[in-house]
């Protein structure tokens, strides 16, 4: 008997069964895979350690960055500010490394100890110092950079393990690791390379341009969207197979790689773990839900928008109403608030979401950009509860308006839609009834994934003819 082929499945983020949206998109495409072929997954961060375990029941191995050491003494306060210095006069040093790092660092994490102007400070002037290197160099996007970083942590037998093995395939979850890949393997090998495109990365940073709070973060957002469509475009011309999150991405895809061969898998729900308990009563008082992660700017700028223009309108007519907003870094939100809204109650970080939809009347969902499909509305449907959405926030997937759920797009509206739903009881049990059938037929991710090794195999089977018509292929 033939040993099965062999796959490395390349992730930015660890797979798993609970969480963001994209780790269980990669978690439930990745157990499918290794039910036919035998995979090695290649993870690009060190969180997520815990499941390691459990990818390993079923993976042939998993290989990780190494943890970085702990310093054993701070540094001074002048090394601090020399290296800090010598990062902004010559940021392309080491593959704009340690540039990367310090933007991750000092613009993306919250501050700490008091420092919030030394750290505001030097955000704006790394900020400054990328968007006036990239007129002269291109560098690569930022999601693309911590990646690079990632990768040369990787031990050296790790390495050399990669380059050597004879993989069939290479899987890319998320177009900006393409890059990466393409560093690890040499020249003379040509593994087939598929792309899981869990968003038009370039697209959705163009559309949080309308989101920005001030010009020097649109300016930012307009810049990463450059960075990104020159890798997409890459990434989507060397696979034999892009996998997108519904019509609209494909129809960004082929815009950026015409020709590209590009299938719709979209996200689905694991409709077994997302399922209410047969006895489960929602609070007596009316209860409105919001989950995510909240650290992804969509996700952040919704609630906001929700609790400051959507969320007095409610009260005004359902006035013991309450929103609830639960996921990671929910308590951000709140904290960035100028003040705290009253009946608006949070649970940050929590282990299982599914408690938090047991409460709940109504499930919203006010988001005002993003790509793909939201995981968040499927899950909720799943769970038997009727949902409000934006257009933005339900595209990628065939709902009926009225049917499955209600659609809004202006604050009055939504406000309208959840105050119509919150005040009767058969019209949220005929919606919800309707969204879960609908969500459970169609998108369980039993079915979504079969459509996923289906077209690999397809791929796998047709990949001499497709090398010798259009020469696709990782190092293309």
């Amino acid at each position: 008997m033939p040993s099965p082929r062999k796959i490395l499945f390349v992730s930015p983020e660890t797979p798993s069964p609970a969480g963001t949206g994209g780790r269980v998109r990669s978690w439930h495409v990745l157990r499918a895979l290794a039910q036919k072929y035998a995979v090695t997954v290649l993870v690009l961060n060190n969180e997520g350690l815990e499941m390691d375990a459990e990818l390993g029941r079923f993976c042939q191995l998993v290989i990780r960055p190494p943890a970085l050491p702990v310093p054993t003494r701070r540094p001074s306060r002048w090394h601090s500010l020399l290296k800090t210095a010598a990062v902004l006069a010559f940021p392309w040093r080491q593959n704009w490394e340690i540039l990367a790092s310090y933007a991750g660092q000092h613009c993306c994490a919250p501050a700490h100890n008091g420092h919030q102007r030394s750290r505001r400070m030097l955000s704006a002037l790394l900020s400054i110092e990328i968007q006036l290197t990239a007129r002269r160099y291109t560098p690569p996007p930022m999601p693309t950079l911590y990646l690079q970083n990632a990768a040369r942590a990787l031990c050296r037998d790790s390495v050399v393990r990669i380059a050597q093995e004879r993989y069939d395939v290479v899987w890319v979850e998320h177009s900006f690791c393409h890059p990466v890949v393409r560093q690890l393997f040499p020249a003379s090998q040509n593994p087939l390379l598929v792309c899981d495109a869990h968003n038009v990365e370039s697209e959705l940073q163009r559309r949080c341009i309308a989101l920005a709070h001030t010009p020097a973060e649109a300016r930012w957002f307009a810049l990463q969207s450059k960075l990104l469509q020159r890798v997409e475009t890459n990434a989507f011309r060397s696979s034999v197979l892009t996998l997108a999150c519904s019509e609209g991405d494909r129809t960004l895809i082929t815009q950026l790689a015409p020709g590209a061969n590009v299938r719709i898998l979209p996200n689905g729900v694991d409709t077994d773990y997302f399922r209410p308990a047969p006895i489960a009563h929602p609070s007596p008082t009316p209860t409105l839900l919001f989950t995510g992660n909240f650290g992804y700017k969509p996700n952040s700028d919704a609630a906001t928008w929700f609790i400051g223009e959507i969320f007095p309108h409610i009260k005004s007519s359902v006035p013991d109403c309450r929103f609830l907003l639960a996921g990671a870094r929910a308590q951000a939100v709140l904290d960035a608030l100028p003040g705290r809204p009253r009946d608006v109650l949070c649970v940050s970080d929590p282990a299982d979401i599914r408690p938090q939809f047991k409460s709940a009347w109504v499930y919203v969902a006010p988001l005002r950009a993003g790509g793909g499909t939201r995981l968040k509305i499927l899950e909720a449907m799943a769970m038997e509860r009727p949902v409000v959405s934006t257009q933005i926030g339900a595209e990628g997937v065939p709902y009926k308006a009225g049917e499955h759920l209600f659609l809004a797009d202006s604050a009055r509206d939504f406000a309208a839609a959840s105050v119509r739903l919150l005040q009767t009881a058969e019209l949220r049990s005929r919606l919800a009834e309707s969204a879960a059938r609908f969500a459970r037929e169609n998108f369980d991710w039993s079915v979504v994934c079969r459509r996923a090794v289906a077209a690999l195999s397809e791929v796998m089977g047709a990949s001499h003819r497709i090398r010798a018509v259009s020469g696709a292929g990782l190092l293309s």
